[in-house]
């Protein structure tokens, strides 16, 4: 099925000036204004970090507040989030939710919070990184649905969003209501340690809630891996060409784990898209 792509909503874990780390932030915030300039209708979904001042910043909250399903294994949660609004060029969305708001950084502990966390040091990573994951990438599905709104693509950043397409596709809620969606998730940086897995399948799975067969179909290196997963679901490219073909055709792969010679092995071709959409139609994916 292919559609005009005229609303995009773009997830990702950093945007644009308001966050304060981390190499993405300047690509997105590019690519979200191109857009934008192009006359398409375009949204930005980020986490708002204990770091923000969203008031400071424009933002305004919205009268939208609804709990996320956020199970761990054997134990059903839900955690509560709020919403934040600035429009610009775009319309920014910030997810409000304590998860986020006690981290003080984007991807690790800072030294303040190393000093108040027993077996934590500076920059290591955040322990519930994969949750907090999941956490933006289901608010951000259950925003697009409180605001009704009709989006013909989610643009997903890093293994960050990456199982987003999995998420709507496999939730049949979700499923129902995105059925004319696609879904286009780019790899900026594919290093091994940044795939955002997690070698604890269950949990994976409880938090997730996706199927079994979902999980275990995609194992990278003894872990579930969003990159590996979001190929059944969306159209998958790179930062650039030169990129793409690093990872299908050198052995400068490895540093992947091989993870562009297992895609291609499935018959998913990569392609560098220059930070912008490489379509000026969105793809729904038939998942496999």
């Amino acid at each position: 099925m292919i559609r005009a792509c005229k609303n995009i909503w773009v997830v990702s874990r950093e945007y644009g000036s308001l966050t304060n780390g981390g190499g993405v932030h300047h690509l997105v915030g590019q690519l979200t204004a191109t857009l934008a300039r192009s006359g398409r209708d375009v949204s930005v979904v980020i986490p708002f970090y204990g770091f923000m001042a969203p008031e400071d910043a424009g933002f305004s909250r919205l009268d939208i507040a609804f709990t996320v399903d956020m199970s761990y294994v054997r134990q059903e949660r839900r955690e509560p989030v709020k919403i934040w609004h600035k429009k610009s060029v775009v319309d920014i969305y910030l997810i409000d939710s304590p998860r986020f708001l006690e981290k003080k950084s984007l991807y690790t502990y800072s030294a303040a919070e190393a000093e108040k966390l027993a077996g934590i040091r500076q920059d290591d990573r955040h322990v519930d990184y994969f949750a907090m994951n999941i956490l933006l990438q289901k608010a951000a599905i259950c925003l697009m649905i409180c605001l009704d709104q009709e989006v013909d693509i989610i643009y997903c950043h890093n293994a960050h969003t990456a199982l987003l397409p999995a998420l709507i596709h496999e939730n049949e809620g979700f499923r129902h209501y995105f059925v004319k969606t696609g879904c286009q998730v780019t790899i900026y940086n594919a290093r091994a340690d940044l795939h955002q897995g997690v070698a604890d399948l269950p949990f994976a799975q409880a938090i997730s809630g996706l199927p079994a067969r979902v999980i275990h179909r995609n194992i990278l290196n003894n872990q579930f891996d969003p990159l590996l997963a979001a190929a059944d679901y969306a159209v998958m490219n790179t930062a650039s060409e030169s990129y793409a073909r690093q990872l299908t055709e050198t052995d400068e792969d490895e540093l992947s784990g091989w993870l562009g010679h297992t895609l291609m092995g499935r018959g998913v071709r990569l392609t560098g898209a220059a930070n912008a959409i490489s379509h000026s139609e969105a793809v729904t994916v038939t998942p496999k």
